[in-house]
């Protein structure tokens, strides 16, 4: 009796995973920085896009709680059309894309009004996960830069310490990523031509555009 006792005691306080208090469900918020953040920025002007992730202090705004997840990968995806006009045009076809070799991407239309890079390697460690990329701007217009995290699509194999509901295939844990810019998203330089064409954009997207942060700019000759 005594034996059963001690196990009990051990599975319960020893597997916190599979608590009944643990919440599975994560919202990873993720800090992505503009630079120059201004709104309106000039042909030729360089800009960069950045994301440097503490692993050890990654906030779950859906559990509110702070997460150690070591070699964080948020699975990134950028799309950055110029929304004057409709059909868009894509940003990073328009303009020099500068991405460093220690990054591996995926550059492809992925459907006829919808291209973008795709991360497939980042820098990641324990402690810190990074990732950037510049764009020197050679076309006016006004653009829209969404960020997207597609971790969700990966949620079978995601796996950190003390992850509700265990690690694996069987695992019903719901994994988001949400980034967030760390600056203004100048959306206040949207007109109702801008918006209409950002609508028709996403028309056929409705859960992805949910997925994405928004961020816009001007680029004047």
């Amino acid at each position: 009796m005594r034996y059963l006792i001690i196990l009990a005691t051990i599975v319960f306080y020893g597997c916190p995973n599979n608590r009944d208090d643990c919440i599975a469900n994560y919202t990873f918020e993720i800090p992505i920085t503009v630079s120059p953040h201004n709104e309106i920025l000039s042909v030729g002007d360089t800009l960069t896009v950045s994301m440097v992730n503490d692993n050890s202090n990654l906030y779950d705004s859906y559990g509110d709680r702070i997460v150690n997840y070591p070699n964080f990968d948020p699975n990134a995806w950028f799309l950055m059309p110029i929304i004057d006009t409709f059909p868009v045009k894509d940003g990073f076809l328009e303009n020099k894309l500068i991405i460093s070799e220690e990054f591996d991407i995926l550059q492809q239309i992925v459907a006829e009004q919808v291209s973008g890079i795709f991360f497939l390697k980042i820098d990641t460690t324990d402690l810190e996960s990074r990732l950037d990329f510049q764009v020197v701007l050679n076309t006016p217009g006004t653009y829209a830069l969404y960020s997207i995290s597609e971790i969700h699509r990966n949620w079978k194999n995601v796996c950190f310490p003390n992850k509700c509901n265990g690690c694996g295939y069987s695992s019903q844990s719901v994994i988001l990523g949400e980034f967030n810019y760390t600056t203004e998203i100048n959306n206040n330089i949207l007109t109702t031509d801008h918006i209409a064409n950002e609508d028709k954009y996403w028309i056929d997207r409705a859960g992805q555009r949910r997925e994405s942060s928004p961020y816009y700019f001007r680029v004047v000759e």
